[in-house]
């Protein structure tokens, strides 16, 4: 009589039986060689009890050290991201995460502008140094074609005292400006200077023929006039900005007529040697605007 119905019923009373602590009484090779899947007919037995709670796992590494801002606006730079958490152990938690990385070292970026007719800065730029315009002679073709804002209070290194030899000079800048009615009462005078830093922005743009900054985005340093050496000179010179509410250096109407600086204007011209006018009017003054952001 053909009994391999019984194989299943078999099986799970053995795993019945098991389950009590019992051995299962079948002799020969083992039942689960016939077994090729789940009882049907036992139900499922209760879930045991919780393991114990596994070993915590590892703290995670600390977090790197931030990095310097690209704005330089003078504060520290935020931290670096805290390391990930250790794996946890057997059953265990993952580890804490590792602590935010420190701040970086202060920004040392700024615009750096010289403030020409003037010995402050704006409001919210800092004072580097004050001191005196200088330059090559008008008269002179050599020296340097630029001007330079030489400090109150020069150092020497071991000076050859004496004006012989072959040198470049520098002269005293001075105002010319008797026909700018604007300027006449600086005509002849000095002109004074500023260094200035502004540590919170960092590019530096000087507008000709504007006497403001292009957008909202940047700050307006200062406004004024270009000036520059007269155009029939033989020295020539670079074209700066000078401050509308230029000053002069303190009794300083020598008339020494050193190193020079004119008032700018334009110059039509239809052959295309001048500018377009309109918008340029000839002979009109041109404005500047010294922006920083």
């Amino acid at each position: 009589m053909d009994v391999s119905w019984l194989v299943p019923i078999t099986l799970c009373l053995c795993l019945v039986i098991c389950d009590a602590g019992e051995s299962p009484p079948v002799e020969g090779p083992p039942l689960t060689r016939y077994y090729t899947g789940a009882c049907i007919l036992c139900p499922a037995g209760s879930a045991g009890p919780a393991g114990p709670i596994g070993v915590p796992g590892v703290a995670g590494r600390d977090g790197r050290d931030g990095r310097d801002r690209s704005c330089c606006d003078g504060d520290n730079s935020d931290g670096g991201d805290g390391g990930d958490g250790g794996g946890g152990g057997d059953g265990g938690g993952g580890g804490g995460g590792g602590g935010d990385g420190g701040g970086g070292p202060p920004s040392r970026g700024g615009a750096v502008y010289v403030r020409w007719g003037m010995t402050e800065c704006s409001s919210d730029s800092q004072l580097v140094y004050s001191g005196i315009a200088a330059g090559g002679h008008y008269t002179h073709p050599g020296s340097g074609a630029n001007y330079l804002c030489l400090p109150e209070d020069p150092i020497y290194d071991e000076p050859q005292a004496g004006t012989g030899g072959n040198r470049a000079i520098l002269y005293a800048a001075e105002y010319e400006m008797n026909t700018f009615p604007n300027w006449a009462s600086l005509h002849d005078h000095n002109v004074p200077c500023a260094v200035c830093l502004a540590s919170s922005r960092n590019s530096l743009l000087v507008v000709p023929a504007r006497n403001v900054c292009p957008g909202s985005d940047w700050t307006t340093e200062y406004a004024g006039y270009m000036v520059a050496s007269f155009y029939n000179h033989p020295g020539r010179s670079q074209f700066v900005c000078m401050d509308r509410q230029a000053e002069v250096v303190s009794r300083s109407s020598h008339n020494t007529d050193g190193a020079l600086f004119y008032v700018a204007d334009a110059r039509c011209g239809s052959s295309g040697s001048g500018l377009p006018c309109p918008p340029y009017e000839d002979g009109g003054e041109i404005t500047c605007a010294v922006c920083t952001r």
